[in-house]
């Protein structure tokens, strides 16, 4: 896979048309793949005559997008761009198009809240992480100006290596601060203070946060990111990474995806999945080692 060529989902609403000019200003050395997917769905029967055909509808529809993303790949100056209009779902499409492309990172927008069961069945970034065993950045409430401080998820999976050299790819690039951090597990922490006193308690954690310190910051160094912010919290991972972004003011959030990629199944999982349901900003979704 290139890290250097990068797919871009472009349904021509705010968010992905915001994404594309973000990623050309700030990748500029990239190539840049636009995909555009032409889904229509076939009417019911009772229907079908109030609808022109669907091979009509399809035809204009991609005509007009191949339209419009000439226009936006003009838009971008000398950024190197090519674009595709695929048949299909959206997530189909992108995942198709970056396969096939060898593309080392794959770039979708939010498509708006998804109200009652829908949220459940998941949204188009949560089916394409699963699907693709590229990086996924949901592009969700990107700002004009760089990210001035990039957070940084690990946990002692092999996807955290990952995270990190994405880190220090990202800390170059954008020329950002990092925060590193490590969320204790709470059945770990909880089952070491169990009958502790007040100020075994408060030893215990202070321990448990010097190990996990001493960790990130032997992590950090092996991949190159010089000098992070270490912060280490207790309590669900979730919750916590959410209230770290807050915290630290990060525009740009890096966490590993566990487990295996390219899978069909209903859920991402773990912190990616409750990050990209519950969180406001940017999420890098990065996979680990095959």
């Amino acid at each position: 896979m290139s890290n250097d060529r990068i797919v871009i989902g472009v349904d021509f609403g705010e968010p992905s048309l915001a994404a594309v000019h973000w990623v050309a200003r700030h990748f500029a050395d990239a190539e840049l793949v636009l995909v555009h997917s032409v889904f229509v769905p076939e009417p019911p029967e009772f229907l079908r005559g109030l609808y022109p055909p669907n091979d009509h509808l399809i035809e204009d529809a991609r005509r007009g997008a191949e339209a419009r993303l000439a226009k936006l790949a003009g838009s971008l100056g000398a950024v190197r761009v090519q674009t595709e209009v695929r048949m299909g779902r959206p997530d189909e499409g992108l995942v198709a198009a970056a396969t096939e492309r060898q593309a080392g990172l794959v770039v979708v927008g939010p498509h708006g809240e998804r109200p009652g069961v829908w949220k459940l069945i998941g949204s188009t970034a949560e089916r394409v992480v699963r699907r693709t065993p590229m990086a996924v950045l949901l592009a969700r409430g990107l700002r004009q100006e760089s990210p001035r401080r990039v957070l940084l998820a690990l946990d002692e999976s092999e996807a955290h290596r990952d995270v990190l050299a994405w880190g220090a790819r990202l800390q170059r690039r954008l020329g950002a601060s990092v925060v590193a951090m490590h969320v204790v597990n709470p059945l770990q922490h909880g089952a070491a203070l169990i009958g502790a006193s007040p100020g075994e308690r408060l030893r215990v954690e202070d321990q448990f946060r010097a190990r996990a310190t001493e960790w990130v910051e032997r992590e950090a160094t092996a991949a190159g990111v010089p000098d992070p912010l270490v912060h280490v919290a207790f309590g669900d991972a979730g919750f916590e990474v959410l209230s770290a972004i807050t915290r630290f003011g990060a525009g740009l959030t890096v966490v590993g995806r566990h487990g295996a990629s390219g899978t069909r199944g209903p859920l991402v999982g773990g912190v990616p999945e409750f990050l990209l349901r519950n969180g406001t900003g940017p999420v890098l979704i990065v996979p680990g080692p095959a």
